[in-house]
């Protein structure tokens, strides 16, 4: 019961963050800021959701919550990087920028039955480096 509730309450965390991101549209931020995170987003994204100051956003999102829910959770500042371990490869997280801005984007399906692509733009401190040392990248 108490997995279910974890689970519902991070679903939900998810789906107002990602549609806080739908409040600008990327292109005009991007046109207007010259912004390399956003100019680096394909032209037809369905969504972008963006986290500047990676740990430090966790660390405040991880205060909110703590007061904000009625039972006790882990730091979603833990999960997120046992999760991003698990997507690149390395749970130590090796290269990566962790105090940078990133950048979760859909692409719309390319055939009606497809879902749509979901790509992750991660700052890291040398991208050769990066890519030759993280197996999944």
């Amino acid at each position: 019961m108490k997995n279910k509730v974890v689970l519902k309450l991070k679903h939900s965390i998810f789906v107002m963050i990602a549609l806080m991101g739908l409040i600008t549209p990327t292109w005009a931020a991007a046109d207007a800021s010259g912004d390399v995170l956003l100019k680096t987003l394909p032209a037809d994204s369905m969504f972008c959701l963006r986290v500047n100051n990676f740990n430090i956003s966790l660390g405040q999102l991880d205060s909110y919550l703590a007061g904000a829910s009625p039972i006790p959770m882990p730091p979603l500042a833990m999960l997120v990087n046992k999760q991003l371990g698990e997507v690149i490869g390395d749970p130590m997280l090796a290269g990566i920028t962790q105090g940078g801005d990133f950048g979760i984007f859909a692409m719309p399906p390319q055939a009606p039955a497809a879902e749509p692509v979901v790509g992750i733009l991660i700052p890291v401190n040398n991208f050769s480096e990066f890519v030759k040392t993280n197996p999944h990248c």
